[in-house]
């Protein structure tokens, strides 16, 4: 049987899980900032602001997913917005990283009359200039700015970011299944299930005892 590595892949998605100390946008209802943004389908409630410049801080959650070993490949970040029909399309929404302080400007997009999930892709930390590493993603610390000069309101209804991960798996960390499950699998401590995760399918290498 084969005795080697395996390369794996997979994605973990993690969702704003505490409000920053800077708070400008207005909350459509409930208690907190982040409680109305942290889901990806759910467009009935959200934040908004009409003022220039203004920003809200969001504390991303902790990673969940990450066997020692790994790597990150890159950070996709994610945003679920639109404008209202008054703004004019170089009226823009920035997203930053906050570290000890200080902005750091990850990319920018423009709004539509509807609601359109942006994406952005980072594969280095733009204050190290290296990848990211787990403690990076740990820390995450997002901002949403509004860029505008006439009347105008921005809308964000989800926010959410996606690391990626690699690293190998060796044959003697799988764990085989029944048959009608075709593999399931542990890297570094962590159990993972094929149909959660993505990466090679191999699925059919026989079931064994072993």
């Amino acid at each position: 049987p084969y005795a080697g590595i395996f390369d794996k892949t997979w994605n973990e998605i993690l969702y704003p899980t505490a409000d920053g100390d800077t708070l400008q946008w207005t909350k459509s209802a409930g208690a907190t900032h982040y409680g109305l943004i942290d889901d990806q389908n759910d467009q009935t409630d959200y934040v908004y602001t009409s003022v220039d410049g203004y920003k809200d801080f969001l504390v991303m959650g902790n990673t969940a997913q990450f066997p020692t070993g790994a790597i990150v490949k890159y950070l996709n970040i994610y945003v679920v917005a639109k404008r209202s029909s008054g703004c004019y399309s170089s009226q823009i929404m920035y997203i930053d990283l906050i570290a000890n302080g200080i902005r750091y400007n990850l990319g920018q997009f423009t709004p539509g009359n509807s609601y359109v999930t942006f994406q952005l892709q980072k594969i280095t930390n733009p204050i190290t200039g290296v990848a990211w590493t787990k403690n990076d993603i740990d820390s995450l610390k997002l901002c949403v700015r509004s860029y505008m000069f006439t009347s105008c309101t921005f809308y964000i209804a989800s926010l959410w970011v996606t690391p990626q991960y690699q690293g190998d798996v060796s044959i003697s960390s799988f764990l085989f299944s029944a048959p009608t499950k075709s593999y399931v699998y542990k890297y570094g401590g962590t159990v993972m299930d094929d149909t959660r995760t993505t990466g090679y399918n191999i699925s059919g290498l026989p079931i064994t005892a072993t």
